[in-house]
């Protein structure tokens, strides 16, 4: 999110002469017209370029001068290149009344723009809003508020485990792995947020987990949990 953007300011010292180069990206429409960066420049050292440091081609262009400051120059250029190089010398910039109110302007928008983030940002659910400013799409996301959790059951009697999750087109698939085993097989029907099962009492000490994947292809896998069966 850029708000402002500013060139550096050249101080004029003594004989300082500076040499510059602006790269400038064109404009769809072939032609870019505005001020250069930098004041006082010496007007018989402008050159364009299609290349950097006066490389490639070199590129018709006008200058002007407005009336209210004759230490700045506006450039045109027409052009269907997508890149071009402006070089020249400067002894360095003028200090305006002009340069401090668009200063006080990008503080003012800056600080306009945080309060408006502070007040979205605050009370968003599970991070949707700061995501969205951030520029991260909500496909993207995916995050397990609530973790399926341990249980401890009679052999024969059903059992529930349950994750929630948020995220868009979510897929689930329950896994299990035996006692001692490090091999993670699918649930027959574990493909819900909640799983349910009756086990049978050899299924004492399996482990048992969740994998996620939602519809951008993101994936999450949750805690492990223990089944004792009695």
């Amino acid at each position: 999110m850029r708000l402002s953007e500013f060139n550096d300011k050249l101080n004029k010292v003594g004989s300082t002469v500076y040499n510059i180069e602006e790269e400038i990206k064109m404009p769809e429409t072939g032609v870019y017209e505005n001020e250069l960066q930098h004041d006082n420049i010496n007007d018989d050292s402008l050159e364009v370029y299609t290349g950097p440091n006066l490389t490639g081609d070199p590129i018709g262009y006008t200058i002007s001068t407005p009336s209210d400051a004759d230490w700045k120059r506006i450039i045109r250029i027409e052009t269907t290149e997508p890149y071009v190089y402006i070089t020249y010398e400067t002894i360095g910039d003028q200090v305006e009344a002009d340069d401090v109110n668009k200063l006080q302007e990008a503080i003012i928008r800056t600080q306009n723009a945080v309060t408006d983030l502070e007040a979205e940002v605050t009370g968003s659910i599970n991070g949707y809003t700061w995501n969205r400013l951030m520029g991260i799409s909500s496909e993207d996301i995916l995050k397990i508020t609530t973790q399926p959790v341990s249980a401890s059951v009679s052999a024969g009697e059903e059992v529930s485990f349950t994750i929630v999750a948020v995220g868009q087109g979510i897929a689930y698939k329950w896994q299990y792995t035996e006692e001692g085993d490090s091999t993670w097989q699918n649930f027959t029907a574990g493909t819900a947020s909640t799983l349910t099962v009756t086990p049978a009492e050899s299924w004492d000490g399996r482990r048992i987990r969740c994998v996620l994947e939602n519809s951008s292809g993101t994936t999450a896998i949750s805690n492990t949990v223990t089944l004792t069966v009695t």
